[in-house]
């Protein structure tokens, strides 16, 4: 059985979206002063590694925090684009032959090899409307990427996301790690923060591999 962290570690400094306030972690009580240790974060909702709910750009979306926690769990199913800008749907569809019993599609952009650097957020790879339409026809309940974003940089319409979202799809962006996935297929656990009204929240995301559960179906 393999585990993988596929989250970035929050801390001060890190990159964030441009624009959104950097996080900021301090630690104002400590076991040499007051006998413990507990820290302090101040941070957005969609800092490092997160989730976006239908919240997040939908009005009456639902927030994560009022999801089933089965909704954060399942099947996982990675898909190398790296050779694609714009991942289109003719792309998906020959990708992909069966989305079967796939919980969340992953996309691996080899993005993430330039987290901390400015280039990091420029000229990203993104969905194509229509692969956003083609993806969104099937019940999955994630879809996540090594990138900043699912639309193009400087979009102000966010069409991308509100197609998705508005499936109930849930979007996982600023993944890493994704090479260190050996099958195509896994488990995912996807975990955001819940915290109430949540928007989106930062999310520990792992990967299962070669593990199955001794009964079929997973309660």
């Amino acid at each position: 059985m393999k585990i993988t962290d596929l989250s970035h570690t929050i801390h001060t400094n890190m990159p964030v979206y441009p624009g959104t306030e950097e996080p900021v972690v301090e630690y104002p009580f400590q076991i040499d002063v007051c006998g413990y240790n507990e820290s302090r974060l101040s941070m957005v909702s969609h800092t490092g590694t997160h989730t976006d709910a239908p919240a997040h750009m939908l009005p009456n979306g639902i927030t994560l925090d009022r999801m089933h926690p089965d909704r954060f769990f399942g099947k996982g199913k990675l898909l190398d684009v790296r050779r694609e800008k714009m991942i289109g749907a003719d792309f998906i569809r020959g990708a992909v032959k069966d989305f079967s019993g796939v919980d969340f599609l992953l996309l691996y952009t080899g993005w993430s090899d330039l987290w901390g650097k400015p280039d990091y957020f420029e000229r990203y790879p993104v969905l194509s409307l229509e692969a956003a339409e083609f993806i969104s026809s099937f019940p999955l309940k994630g879809i996540g990427i090594d990138a900043i974003s699912f639309d193009r940089e400087g979009s102000t319409e966010f069409s991308v996301h509100k197609i998705l979202l508005g499936k109930g799809i849930l979007l996982i962006e600023n993944l890493t790690n994704l090479e260190q996935i050996g099958a195509q297929e896994f488990w995912l656990i996807c975990a955001p923060l819940k915290f109430e009204n949540s928007d989106g929240a930062p999310t520990r995301v792992i990967s299962i591999e070669g593990y199955e559960p001794q009964n079929s179906e997973v309660k």
